[in-house]
């Protein structure tokens, strides 16, 4: 009996955190329509940034979404909605050839099997577009420095995304990571360091109050300054917007024993963002 009842608990605890995390995920999607709204009937707001309200964080309890409970119903648990830009990253299955050379870690073959991947074949076959960047593991063997990174170094893990505008292979540089830009074929250190420093705002950190945004290309060149050929890898791979996002949403119970995602892609276009994916997973003890 007292083993049946805990299973009992638990399953309600597990299905709990799943209603949560699917909350939070909703809140995420209502964050990412707003944006949605804003970047469409504003010109001055068309760009997306790290200074933008869907970049934060968003905690629900502290939000007061959950009115018919107390404080001490959330002991140690969490029920939030986290959102990521897609085309932070290199696009795998959009990116040139001159793109993929500048992984160094990328051998030729590999590069010729990726863009082989993306035409159709004379024997009929379809292009067959990578799902997950974990797919290149089936190609290439990588070491784990090469494919995790280390402390001094991103892996190919952290710079590659397959989700993303299909119709360009730029990045947002806004919200890339300096090991993204850093990786753009004739990326210049001294660009990137003044782009970081814009972005980060005057206490010079990422994910704060004070975080800037670029609104579009003209207004990099008058804050870099810098000759427009050392400009010229952002101009040929940077872009100052995004269009698909990933949202997830996780709540836990138990004080952290039971875990639930929910995570949904989407991408901006038309009167509403369309979603690509929606899926849910959840653990415990």
């Amino acid at each position: 009996a007292m083993l049946e009842r805990r299973m009992a608990w638990y399953a309600l605890d597990r299905e709990q955190a799943r209603q949560m995390a699917r909350a939070a995920a909703q809140r995420g999607l209502f964050e990412i329509r707003h944006l949605a709204d804003v970047t469409r009937y504003d010109e001055q707001f068309n760009y997306v940034g790290l200074d933008q309200r869907w970049a934060q964080g968003i905690d629900l309890v502290a939000e007061g979404y959950f009115v018919d409970f107390t404080p001490e119903d959330f002991a140690e648990d969490v029920c939030e909605v986290r959102i990521e830009d897609e085309e932070r990253r290199i696009a795998l299955n959009r990116a040139s050839r001159v793109q993929l050379e500048a992984l160094k870690a990328l051998s030729s073959s590999t590069i010729t099997a990726i863009l082989d991947r993306r035409v159709a074949s004379t024997r009929g076959y379809q292009p067959a577009l990578f799902v997950s960047v974990d797919e290149l593991r089936e190609i290439q063997s990588f070491s784990p420095e090469q494919w995790f990174g280390t402390a001094d170094k991103a892996g190919l893990r952290d710079l590659l995304c397959t989700d993303g505008d299909m119709n360009f292979a730029s990045v947002n540089v806004n919200t890339a990571s300096r090991a993204v830009l850093e990786a753009l074929p004739d990326a210049d250190p001294r660009v990137i360091d003044q782009i970081m420093e814009f972005r980060n705002g005057a206490d010079g950190e990422p994910y704060t109050a004070d975080d800037q945004a670029f609104f579009n290309h003209a207004e990099i060149a008058q804050v870099v300054k810098v000759s427009a050929e050392k400009l010229g890898f952002v101009n040929s791979y940077c872009k100052t917007s995004s269009r698909s996002f990933k949202i997830i949403g996780h709540a836990s119970r138990r004080r952290g024993k039971v875990n639930a995602y929910c995570t949904i892609t989407v991408i901006l276009g038309g009167s509403q963002p369309t979603i690509v994916s929606w899926r849910e997973d959840a653990g415990g003890a």
